[in-house]
This record gives C-alpha cells, sequence and structure tokens, in this order.
C-alpha cells in the first residue's frame, strides 16, 4: 500500500509537469503567433485566456521546480475504511497509515519521459495536420515545438540539482524511490496498450 500511495504521488508531479508545459507552450504559441512568423498576423490581445494560461503555468513550474531545487520528504497517511452496509466510514480500530516519499529523486527522471512523451504527441500534431491550413496550423507548429522542448528541462534541471548543486536527500529518506516510478510504468504501459487496442479496432 505505501509504494501504492508514493506512486499517486509521483503521478501528481508528472501532472504538473504537464500542466507547466502545456499552458507555457500555448502561451508562447500565442504571442509568436501574433507576430506574422508565417504570414499569419494577428492583434495583440490579451485575452483572459491569455492569463489565465500564464497564471497557471507559473504556479505549476514554481511548484515543481521547489520540489527538485529544494528537496523535501512529503507525508501522506491513509486510514482503512470500514463498510457497514452502505455507508464507508474511517475504521475507528485501525489507526492512521503514514507514507513518506521524496519530491525529487534521480529515478524521477525515468517518470519524466512520461512528459516527454506527451509533448512528442503534440508536436507530432502540429507538424502533421489535416487539411488546416492558416493561423491554426501556425499555433499548432508552435504549439508541438514547444511541448517537444520545454519537458527536458525537468530531467536536466533534476539531475544538475542532485548531483551537481548537492541539493539531495539522505540515502535513508530516499530509499526506494525507483520502486514507485516502476509502478507509475507499469501503469503508463497498460494504459497506452488498452489505447493501442482500442485505435486498432477502431480502425477495422
Amino acid at each position: 500500500m505505501k509504494y501504492f500511495m508514493r506512486t499517486a504521488s509521483v503521478c501528481q508531479i508528472i501532472f504538473l509537469e504537464m500542466v507547466a508545459i502545456s499552458c507555457t507552450a500555448s502561451v508562447f504559441a500565442t504571442i509568436l503567433s501574433m507576430f506574422n512568423l508565417f504570414g499569419c498576423a494577428a492583434p495583440i490581445k490579451i485575452t483572459l485566456y491569455l492569463i489565465a494560461a500564464t497564471i497557471l503555468g507559473i504556479i505549476c513550474w514554481y511548484a515543481v521546480l521547489k520540489g527538485i531545487i529544494y528537496p523535501t520528504v512529503g507525508k501522506e497517511s491513509f486510514r482503512p475504511v470500514l463498510k457497514i452496509s452502505r455507508l464507508m466510514i474511517p475504521n475507528p480500530f485501525l489507526g492512521a497509515s503514514k507514507y513518506f516519499f521524496p519530491s525529487t529523486n534521480p529515478s524521477y527522471v525515468f517518470a519524466d519521459i512520461v512528459a516527454i512523451l506527451f509533448g512528442a504527441f503534440f508536436f507530432w500534431v502540429g507538424n502533421n495536420p489535416p487539411s488546416i491550413k492558416g493561423c491554426v496550423f501556425e499555433y499548432n507548429y508552435l504549439f508541438g515545438y514547444f511541448t517537444i522542448s520545454l519537458p527536458f528541462l525537468f530531467p536536466i534541471i533534476r539531475l544538475i540539482s542532485w548531483y551537481i548543486l548537492k541539493r539531495k536527500l539522505s540515502a535513508e529518506e530516499s530509499k526506494k524511490a525507483w520502486v514507485p516510478v516502476a509502478y507509475f510504468w507499469g501503469i503508463v504501459t497498460s494504459v497506452l496498450l488498452l489505447i493501442l487496442l482500442l485505435a486498432k479496432f477502431s480502425w477495422k
């Protein structure tokens, strides 16, 4: 159970990375598309979407980078539930179990690969548009390049911070940090296989 809880924490980190990448890429692509890079100039407008994406992106970047540069050991607690008929309540006979997980570890680089794959998908979409041209193609093209470039910052900063800046946790605090990463990849692989199977049957 403790590794399952730590796997959820790894999922949370990667989710924040993907949100940060999406928001930043969207903002950069929107701004650059306003400067007539591909013959599709648009008037510069500060929209609510642009402001919201910028703020959300900054928050996610801050959360992820803080955990990398200033590593901490997070604490999670889990209390088993007691099912009485249709009612589920925390089991009063069992105390809450506490689990600890590091905010960063070199093994998390393998989890960062998922964010890179996430960016690679949008890079492929941006470089293989269907019949859409003009401004929409320009935005997708720029968005794809940013989403494939930004994810590499996370593993680079993670390794530099850990090995060069020596901002690392003790061996005891980061003990078996690779296990939830392996569980995480097990979940990701299962989801990808399911998607491929569904896509295969849908193409028939």
